[in-house]
């Protein structure tokens, strides 16, 4: 909230030390707050916002994860992709959810536990870089003016390659562990897997493949989701409720209205 402040204030003083009246000022914070494009990018975060709730609240990112354990068996791979898929998203305390996943993950290869903290940390942000639904990214991108997946284009290529290092230094030089039993127990929770990560990877294939708006593609997404996925009052209620951050917004509209 206090950057918000100062982004006004920056921009109000930069106003009047170039000359601008208080009409011309006013008309600047219209422009900015209320251009297509920054409500476009209101919508987007928000959605995005909604969208984590609901792999969270609904249970699906805990079954996608378990289910993970039936299509990889070897943990040296698990203990990569569970930080990295829950860095996807901005899950409040998702650094605490991943550790003891990482850590079992770990203790099955052999990992001392400073080492695991690394690779919690590093594969967790792995794809900041390069997730088209990384609010940064998104606002990175309208403030350079610029498609958004033309600037994951020019990440890319790092990305990539810091993944493959930074798996072979921490993990890959470590022996394949001994396979552990799979457990009986439905891990997608009835539904096929593919149910339970549509409502992430839809929204990507349609922004990608098909150039679809990324706010209604996202809404696709989250739609997909509370139709497929049973979605009670109370849950919804509280989607609505806390996936509209009015904080998130009002920053999201200080940094366009500096940007003018």
């Amino acid at each position: 909230m206090t950057l918000a402040y100062i982004l006004f204030a920056g921009a109000l003083i930069l106003c009047f030390a170039t000359g601008k009246d208080i009409f011309r000022t006013a008309g600047i914070f219209f422009q900015g707050v209320f251009d297509p494009s920054t409500l476009q990018l209101m919508g987007v975060i928000t959605l995005i916002e909604m969208l984590t709730l609901f792999l969270q609240l609904t249970g699906s990112l805990q079954r996608i994860l378990n289910a993970l354990r039936r299509v990889f068996a070897d943990s040296r791979l698990l203990i990569a992709l569970v930080p990295s898929l829950l860095g996807l998203f901005p899950v409040p305390g998702g650094a605490m959810l991943s550790a003891p996943m990482v850590g079992v993950y770990g203790d099955e290869i052999g990992i001392k536990p400073n080492r695991k903290s690394a690779i919690n940390l590093f594969f967790r942000h792995i794809w900041d870089q390069v997730f088209p639904f990384k609010p940064h990214l998104i606002l990175g991108a309208a403030v350079l003016n610029i498609p958004l997946f033309t600037l994951i284009g020019w990440h890319l290529p790092v990305t990539l390659l810091s993944t493959l290092v930074g798996y072979w230094y921490l993990i890959g030089r470590h022996p394949k562990p001994v396979a552990v039993p799979e457990s009986q127990q439905d891990s997608a929770g009835g539904r096929p897997l593919w149910v339970e990560v549509m409502p992430l990877f839809l929204p990507l294939v349609l922004g990608m493949a098909f150039r679809t708006d990324f706010v209604y593609a996202t809404a696709i997404g989250l739609l997909f989701g509370f139709f497929t996925q049973g979605v009670s009052r109370d849950i919804l209620g509280n989607i609505l409720r806390k996936g509209i951050r009015a904080q998130l917004i009002l920053l999201i509209a200080a940094v366009m209205v500096f940007k003018v």
